[in-house]
This record gives C-alpha cells, structure tokens and sequence, in this order.
C-alpha cells in the first residue's frame, strides 16, 4: 500500500528522499550515496493529500454558560452543511439540549436552525450525539437521558430539511427499552439519510452495562383504498411491506374484509404490518405465529377488519396457492 505522507508524518528521511530524486549524487543522511536519480530503483510510494486548513469558527447564536456546544458533530458529504450538538444547552429546562444547523456559502458559515425535540424535557441531554446524510437534508440526533417508558431509557429523533425549514419526523427508541440503556449515547446515518442506526452503551442483554445498538431501517408502505375495491393485487413485491387501509369507514361495530393477492418470485414477501388511515394496528395472525411467505406460488392474505367503540382489532390470515 502506499505510504500516506502528512505533515504529521514527514520525518527527515522522506525530505531528504525527495530531494535525491531530484538531484544528481545526493546523499542520504549524511553518508549513503544513491548515484543519480535515473539509478534509483527501489523507492516507497507517496502519496501527496491536501492540509485542511481553518476556515471558520462557529459557535451557537443563543450560546450559554456550560451548554458544552460541540460536544458532537457531523458534516455532510458534500461539505456545505454541518450539524452540531450542545447537549447542556438549557432552553426548555435544565440540561434539555438541543442541536444546531449550519451551512456554508463560499468560505463563510451561517446558523440555519436550532432543532430540540418536540418532547423536550429536563436532563435529556438531546445533541450528545448527532449524524447527517450526505445530501444534508436529513439528521438524527441522540438524548441518550430521555425518559419515556423508564427513566434514561434514551430516545433518539429523526429531522428533514425542506428549503430552510428542519422538521422533526420521527421519535426512535429500542423496542425492549429498560431504565438506564443510554439508547442514543452514539447515532450514525447512512449517506442517504434512509438508515440509521443508534447505540445504547448501557443496554443489559446478557450482561450488566453489555451494551447494543439498534438499526432502523425505512418500512416500504402500499395503500389500499377500501372504498374503490376489497381484493387487491400486489404484483411487484420487493421486500416485505406494510399494508395501509385507507377510506375505511369509520362507524362502530362493524367487520370489513379485505383480501391482497401476492403472486412471489423466487423469493417471498408478506405485509409485516397494517395501518387503518395511517393508524398503526396489531396483526393477530391466525395461529398467533407470523406466517411465512411462500416461496414461487401466490399467496393470498385475507385481513378482517374489526371495530368495537372505537376500537380496531385485525385478524391476519394467509392462504397458499400452488406455483406461479
């Protein structure tokens, strides 16, 4: 491989190896002669990398006594958009925390936004940790402290840029959440903004403080609009899905059906989840094991819809069919 040459790396040898390249009967060290430059056969590779140099300083428009503003940080790939975390920042309560967002126009720097959580509260620590897509239009911000569930469970939050405007769009935590996990302490994204993944450095499975991370990865959704048709057919199945019922009506006590007609491939796909008008439902499967897609045939899942005072209940059931 080739040796990579910095400035923290360039010791007087490589000085004095690039100066016998160029010139004729130069000595090396003081007392090893190398002839000229055309008789040198043997000589380690260099590559040559730009020095960053410092072009601003930024610093939060709203800075504080102890907000701890750069504890995290991230910039996108493209370098014009940077996000920075001050999880002792205090607007909302003590030790809330909260992340801001520049970007860059030339060689100067300007503040866009400051983001907090839409559930912000005391000693959340939201920024400790922070990560942004390549393209900069998407972060995800840690607050390994947050409460919900159990005390410091941690909680980690999902922000969208539309023109200047950052939206929060999701809340994320571990789906087996206990008291002291730190879920949130460290987050990444993936560089187009579609997979994060979020560690909980005090996570308990199998050992005290044993540690885990979680990864959350986008559900590809299909809508079904009950009120045009009740048998659907899904025929470009690429992963496993969920089923979105829209238009349902909304009176109470009543049972609507509902049949998708699968035709796979060479490998199965199954709706994992349902929604009733963008409202998440459990499944209870027939059998109450989640069934598995069959493989070259069609499936056909039928959904019964069930809605006692307000309430929605869904019953899954999967029929397999012989080869496609």
């Amino acid at each position: 491989m080739p040796e990579l040459i910095t400035l923290n790396n360039i010791d007087s040898d490589a000085v004095d190896l690039f100066t016998a390249l160029a010139t004729d009967n130069a000595t090396l060290n003081g007392t090893t002669t190398l002839g000229a430059a055309t008789e040198i056969t043997s000589l380690p590779e260099f590559v040559l990398v730009s020095v960053l140099a410092e072009q601003a300083k930024i610093q939060a428009s709203d800075k504080e006594a102890s907000d701890v503003f750069g504890t995290s940080v991230s910039i996108s790939g493209d370098g014009l958009t940077a996000i920075v975390g001050a999880p002792n920042e205090d607007t909302g309560g003590s030790n809330v925390g909260a992340a801001y967002i520049f970007i860059r126009s030339g060689t100067s720097w300007t503040q866009q936004a400051k983001i907090q959580a839409s559930d912000a509260e005391t000693l959340d620590y939201f920024g400790l940790s922070v990560s942004i897509s390549s393209n900069g239009n998407t972060a995800i911000v840690g607050a390994r402290q947050e409460d919900t569930g159990v005390t410091d469970a941690g909680a980690a939050y999902i922000f969208t840029r539309s023109g200047t405007t950052w939206t929060e769009t999701q809340k994320i935590q571990a789906s087996d959440a206990e008291a002291s996990d730190w879920f949130g302490h460290s987050v990444s994204i993936s560089s187009d903004g579609l997979t994060g993944i979020v560690g909980a450095r005090q996570e308990d499975t199998g050992a005290t403080d044993a540690g885990a991370a979680y990864i959350f990865a986008p559900e590809f959704s299909l809508t079904f609009d009950i009120s045009q048709s009740s048998i659907f057919v899904h025929d470009t199945a690429t992963e496993n899905f969920t089923a979105n019922f829209t238009n349902v009506p909304t009176t109470n006590d009543r049972t609507i059906s509902a049949a998708l007609i699968i035709p796979q491939g060479a490998a199965g796909y199954l709706p994992t989840a349902v929604q009733i008008d963008g409202e998440s439902q459990v499944i209870l499967w027939q059998g109450a094991v989640t069934p598995e897609p069959s493989i070259n045939a069609t499936d056909i899942v039928r959904f019964t819809l069930f809605r006692s005072g307000g309430t929605w209940s869904v019953l899954g059931v999967v029929n397999k069919f012989g080869s496609v």
